[in-house]
């Protein structure tokens, strides 16, 4: 999913959500979140300018067992 707003004062936003296996067997699975802001106020010297990522790791050891790194 991509997404982005926009509003009042320069505000800015964009994300983007993905997600899908690394490998053919789908053993390895991934998520990456990523998202950046950029925006002013009403105020004097007020602002915002924000970055985030954040990835997942899914490894599926066996039937009942799956191990998971998020970052």
């Amino acid at each position: 999913a991509i997404q982005y707003q926009g509003g009042s004062f320069d505000f800015n936003r964009a994300t983007l959500d993905t997600t899908g296996p690394v490998d053919e067997d789908g053993e390895l699975l991934y998520r990456l979140n990523v998202a950046g802001q950029m925006s002013n106020s009403f105020r004097d010297f007020v602002f915002a300018d924000r970055g985030f990522i954040a990835p997942a790791f899914t490894y599926r050891v066996d039937s009942d067992t799956l191990v998971t790194v998020q970052g």
